[in-house]
Formats: structure tokens, C-alpha cells, sequence
């Protein structure tokens, strides 16, 4: 898996641009429209003055776990703005100045085609704190308490890819996302590419978990069916023309024991969101299933 000039590829998905930034929809539409024209005091979006200020605990939270990752101070994957404060929020929307960002924000939670997270329409139960805040005006609010640092990052196989970024074949980069990498020069094109580990954080270039089954099931109903190599890696090939039908379910089977996705697979490039430390929603790492369950 060859990887790019400068930089690991996180930032080359096409779903994810269109789910972390907040652009055009797949289908052409402004995601934006959805929402309504005015602010939920019916003060019009682009006449409002902008007040920031901290968030609410429980928004603060719902943003942390599903938002930041992209929108925070270093944005990435695309992202066009960070989503950090109210005033953040409070911002006539990029895309249509007649909203807020915060109206367009829900109108992404539920959108069919380029949901935000990228990684699928999230539980109305999950999503219902920022869509209640957003409802009452977006409030701001004081939250002093610090989330719980991550876990350590340990190399459960304590071996690495050490074979550079060319010519490495399956065999290569564990941990990195790969896809679009492979879009540029001589590589094979990949429909779906990952990495298997035996915990959610271990760092890139660390050789995962062998053996275990990756199962996906497309929008079109077709199942692929891959087995992880000696570095953990799994991967298929891309045919000319073809292209990831999402949304798709993915599960993950080891000694007769399952874990599946409980959201539905926009992109066949799973190590984007499944970094060291976890994108758009993701805990970590691909985790291989055991019978105590886990993340």
C-alpha cells in the first residue's frame, strides 16, 4: 500500500469531505436548504449577530465523540471550518447565508446521502442533546470537566513495517489509510482497504492481527469476504469502473465470534476513521471480536 508524497491519505476520501465539511451533497443539493431559513428565535440567519461563548457539558461532549475530530483547531479531512464555540455555530451557514451552521449541523445528522459524522446517520436517542440545543436558541453554557486522557498506544505485536512507502505490497503501512493513495501511479486500484489489531490503539506501521474475517455487505446486497494478512491488513481490488456501493454493513469474525458495525460504511477505506486515536466517531482501531466484547 503506497503511501502519498507529504502525508497519510485521511484526507482524500470523498465521502469523508462531504460528510466533515459542510458542502454540497453527493446528489447536488445544499444540505443546508434542508433546514429552515430562520434561527429557532425566528431572527433571520444572516441578519443575526454572532455571539460566541462556551457550550453546554452535554453538547461539549456530543461534539468531542462525533464532531472535532475533523472540526477542532487543526482541521482535517477537508473540513472548511472548525465547529469549537457558539459563535461557531451561531455563523450564517458557508453554503447558504439564510441559515446558521447549527441549523445546517442537523440537517447534515439525518441527511440520506452525506450524513455528518461521515460515517452514517447517527441514533435519533444519540443525536437528540445537540438537536434539543439547537432548538432552544444554542445556549452557551460552561463545562469544566476534562475528558479522560486516551489510552496508551501499545504495539501488541511489537514488529513493524519497516519497507518505506514504495513497492511494499499488501504487506505494507498497517494502520494507514490507503485508497486514494493507490488512485495516483503504478499501485492497484483498491475498493475496500484495513487493518485488523488485537486492541483500539496501536500506532501506524504496527503489524496487526492475522487470520480474521472482514465481511462486507454493499448497498447492491453483494457480500465481500476478505481474510487479514501476517501484518493484519486486508484489502479487494477495484475493476475498472466499479466503485463502493454504500451504505454497507461490516462485521468482523474470529474464533466464531462476531463484531459489527453499528453504523452503516459510506467508503470502503476503513482506516480513515479508524486511526490511532479514531475519527468521525470511530473508538480506534479495527479490534479483533472476543467473546467479553469490547469496542
Amino acid at each position: 500500500m503506497r503511501m502519498p508524497r507529504t502525508t497519510v491519505c485521511v484526507g482524500a476520501l470523498l465521502w469523508l469531505l462531504a460528510g466533515c465539511g459542510e458542502a454540497a451533497t453527493p446528489d447536488g443539493t445544499d444540505a443546508a436548504t434542508i433546514a429552515d431559513s430562520t434561527t429557532p428565535d425566528g431572527v433571520d440567519a444572516a441578519d443575526a449577530t454572532v455571539v460566541g461563548g462556551p457550550l453546554p457539558c452535554d453538547v461539549q461532549q456530543f461534539l468531542d465523540r462525533w464532531c472535532t475530530a475533523c472540526h477542532g483547531e487543526d482541521l482535517k479531512v477537508g473540513a472548511p471550518m472548525a465547529l469549537l464555540d457558539r459563535g461557531d455555530f451561531a455563523r450564517p451557514s458557508i453554503t447558504d447565508p439564510s441559515v446558521t451552521m447549527a441549523e445546517a449541523s442537523v440537517a447534515r445528522l439525518t441527511h440520506d446521502t452525506a450524513p455528518m459524522p461521515p460515517i452514517g446517520v447517527l441514533e435519533a436517542d444519540v443525536r437528540a442533546v445537540f438537536e434539543a440545543w439547537v432548538a432552544a436558541g444554542f445556549p452557551s453554557g460552561e463545562c469544566t470537566d476534562e475528558p479522560p486522557p486516551p489510552p496508551q498506544l501499545v504495539c501488541t505485536s511489537d514488529t513493524y513495517w519497516t519497507g518505506g512507502v514504495l513497492g511494499g505490497g499488501p504487506l505494507m503501512k498497517p494502520g494507514a489509510a490507503c485508497i486514494d493513495c493507490h488512485e495516483d501511479g503504478n499501485a492497484p486500484r483498491l475498493l475496500v482497504a484495513g487493518t485488523v489489531y488485537p486492541t483500539v490503539r496501536e500506532p501506524d506501521d504496527c503489524n496487526g492481527a492475522a487470520g480474521v474475517t472482514v465481511e462486507i455487505t454493499d448497498a447492491n446486497g453483494d457480500v465481500l469476504t476478505m481474510t487479514t494478512n501476517a501484518a493484519g491488513n486486508f484489502h479487494r481490488r477495484r475493476q475498472a469502473g466499479q466503485a463502493f456501493a454504500g451504505p454497507a454493513t461490516a462485521k468482523v469474525i474470529a474464533n466464531g465470534v462476531e463484531r459489527t458495525m453499528l453504523l452503516p460504511v459510506f467508503s470502503g477505506d476503513c482506516n480513515s476513521c479508524h486511526t490511532e486515536e479514531g475519527l468521525a466517531g470511530a473508538p480506534g482501531r479495527i479490534v479483533v471480536p472476543s467473546e467479553e466484547g469490547g469496542p
